[in-house]
Order: C-alpha cells, then structure tokens, then sequence
C-alpha cells in the first residue's frame, strides 16, 4: 500500500510578526492538510502523523473527505489500517442526500458503515432526532426517533412522528416501526 503524505502551513503573519517583536518565534495558527491513498484527505489545524502505528490524529476543524463522504469534526483519531475514524465534538457527517449532526461518531471508511450517537439528521425532506444512529451506504436507522418535515422548533411544530426506529432510504423515502403521530 502505497501512501502519500503532503502537508501544506498557513501563518497569520500579523500574529507572527507581533510575537518576533516580543521576542518569541512561535505558531499561532496553521492549516495543515494530509493526503492519505488518493482518495482520503484530511484537513485540520494540527494533525499528527504517528506512521509506525499507522494512525492520524488531528484538531482543531477537522474535515475528513473520501469521494461523496465529507466529515467534520473538532477532534478525530483515524487509524489507517482497518480504516477507522472515531470523531468527536460538533461531528457532522455529509454525504450525497444526508446529514447528521452529533457528539461522537464511529465511522469505517472501507465498510461505509458507522455509529454515531445524541443525532439530528437531515436527510430532505425529513429532519430526524434521535439517541443512537447506524449509517450505511444509502441507509441510516435512528433509535428513539422523532422525524418530521416541520423545519420549526420542538414545541413549535405542526406535527412530528415519534417512532422506536426509523430507517431512511437515502432521502426517498422512510420506514417507521412503533408509530405515535403527534
């Protein structure tokens, strides 16, 4: 396997002239950018590249995309050889037709399969919360659901499905198990 690594600093010169003035040489801020194969890029404010373990850890903006898989986190640990993202702090994950918004999310690059938890989705027209989220290729099934197309706030909503399970067919359609029609 073949890996190629590129990595590209961006100073704020304002800052860094400021601190050669006070006498310190330091990094304020960079954007750092990583090249994994050819088709993972991540990109993040620091990134960590621990190859003898073969693991990634980046901060700080985290963006982490693979084909139509886009992946936004504040802190993710990407362990490159079984192709493991763990992603947490305002994770957001994009791909096509869907979004989801959580805590923390698992997610494997090679399986397109991953886990994330304490979710909101949009996956148009519906927008989903839910406890727990399973991710699939063109698939997502949230635990605990609540799903409607009422874009307005909780307790400003003209109607909401509240449901044991919801699975959603890449934005065309939706399957609900244990209904209440609020």
């Amino acid at each position: 396997m073949r890996t190629l690594i590129k990595a590209r600093f961006v100073v704020r010169l304002g800052y860094a002239c400021l601190l050669l003035l006070l006498g310190t040489v330091s990094f304020v801020w960079a954007d750092l950018s990583l090249s994994v194969n050819s088709n993972v890029h991540i990109q993040a404010d620091r990134i960590e590249y621990l190859k003898d373990q073969g693991l990634v850890i980046a901060s700080g903006q985290v963006h982490i995309q693979q084909d139509q898989v886009h992946l936004y986190a504040d802190k993710i640990r990407y362990d490159m050889t079984a192709q493991n993202i763990f992603a947490e702090g305002h994770v957001i994950w994009q791909d096509e037709s869907q979004e989801i918004e959580a805590k923390n999310l698992t997610y494997n690059l090679r399986d397109k399969k991953g886990k994330a938890f304490d979710i909101k989705t949009t996956s148009p027209p519906w927008i989903s919360t839910g406890s727990e989220i399973d991710i699939e290729d063109r698939k997502i099934t949230i635990k605990n659901a609540v799903t409607t197309t009422c874009d307005y706030v909780e307790g400003y909503r003209h109607y909401f499905l509240k449901s044991d399970r919801i699975t959603i067919y890449s934005g065309d359609y939706l399957v609900a198990e244990n209904v209440v029609m609020y």
